[in-house]
């Protein structure tokens, strides 16, 4: 959790084949319909990817996205307690309308390179709805709920520019090989969470793991050498199928499951609107707590910390029984792929189990006078 996330992992022939992988998956996510939750859901994933942005500012546009969803429904139908924007309209209103005017008026503002696909997936979806009050009502609480999570988000600091040098010596992030790119997003721990107070709320202790003498240290570095090298006749197939598999940023592969577990479970668009909403909220508040303790320890990555050893004194597809199972495996495909150390996983994991609860006691609660 602690080392930077822009750089190449060791293993860096798994790549080549996820691409394949991911353009399949999505092309399948893609083509199922359920609703307009869910459509919108897709539609700001495969836009967003194209969009220049990197995955850490993708997930604050989902968040945004699907907090001005979830707000113009309840407006409508108030099953949940709001996000921002704490107003009711028409009953008669569209939900349809409703939920494609928040989530195209949030996505055209955050992805501007994006407009003509986006006006065009707007337009389509408009045009399977009757003309008549119901639709322009429902279409006019989408825009004011946009305008309203735009508005609130317009001085997050996610635009500072913040000046960031390597530092040198042992222990301490350095740009990686191949591409040696520059520390990416080093004032993302500074912007401003959806749901907890600050990115530092939730801060891991300063781990065993950064005194280079330590057991821990000593642990964490063998294994991630055996298991993350290109070459490593240690890790197993099943172990290359799980780096594999989660090679694809957190925001993408997540929102997936997410929206298979809808269709299983046939949630309807409040239901979906509040799922997307409290998953996105985590995952954007989980990276923004992530950096802020990235650049609070600066500690540098394993391919440095190995190179540096002697001076420190085909498509996939995978099942689940439980989320945590799911979590855990990502965190263990960081290892494999040798991106991180087991120690920072294993943080990682508390933390984004932080944020998440947190996030799912204090927000989107059910509205005390809803009748279910």
């Amino acid at each position: 959790m602690f080392s930077h996330f822009n750089n190449e992992p060791i293993v860096r022939g798994i790549k080549l084949r996820l691409g394949l992988t991911l353009l399949i998956l999505l092309g399948v996510a893609g083509m199922a319909h359920a609703d307009a939750v869910t459509d919108w859901n897709v539609i700001a994933l495969n836009n967003a990817a194209v969009s220049g942005k990197n995955p850490i500012q993708q997930a604050r546009v989902f968040a945004m996205t699907q907090a001005a969803v979830h707000d113009a429904l309840n407006a409508i139908d108030r099953r949940y307690q709001p996000y921002a924007m704490d107003q009711q309209t028409d009953p008669n209103s569209s939900p349809a309308a409703a939920v494609a005017a928040a989530a195209h008026d949030v996505l055209v503002h955050e992805l501007p390179t994006r407009l003509l696909a986006l006006d065009a997936a707007y337009a389509t979806s408009l045009s399977l709805m009757a003309d008549g009050s119901s639709k322009t009502d429902g279409i006019a609480i989408g825009q004011q709920a946009a305008a309203t999570i735009i508005a609130l988000r317009s001085a997050d600091g996610s635009s500072a520019i913040v000046p960031y040098a390597p530092g040198f010596g042992l222990g301490v992030w350095q740009p990686t090989p191949p591409a040696f790119l520059p520390a990416l997003q080093p004032g993302w721990g500074a912007v401003t969470p959806f749901t907890l107070s600050s990115g530092s709320q939730f801060r891991p202790d300063s781990p065993e793991l950064l005194d280079l003498t330590s057991e821990q240290y000593t642990r964490d570095f063998n294994e991630v050498k055996a298991l993350g090298s290109m070459n490593s006749t240690t890790r197993t197939a099943a172990q290359s199928q799980i780096a594999m598999f989660w090679y694809e940023p957190s925001p993408g592969g997540w929102n997936r499951i997410a929206r298979i577990v809808s269709a299983q479970r046939g949630l309807d668009l409040w239901e979906n609107a509040r799922l997307f909403g409290l998953l996105n909220f985590a995952m954007s508040d989980g990276l923004v707590a992530g950096f802020d303790a990235k650049y609070t320890y600066n500690f540098w990555r394993p391919v440095t910390a190995i190179r540096a050893g002697d001076t420190d004194g085909n498509e996939i597809t995978r099942s689940f029984t439980s989320f945590s199972q799911a979590a855990q495996e990502n965190a263990d495909s960081r290892v494999y792929a040798g991106l991180h150390f087991r120690t920072t996983c294993t943080d990682g994991l508390k933390l984004g189990r932080q944020v998440g609860r947190f996030g799912f006691k204090h927000y989107l609660k059910p509205a005390k006078n809803h009748d279910d």
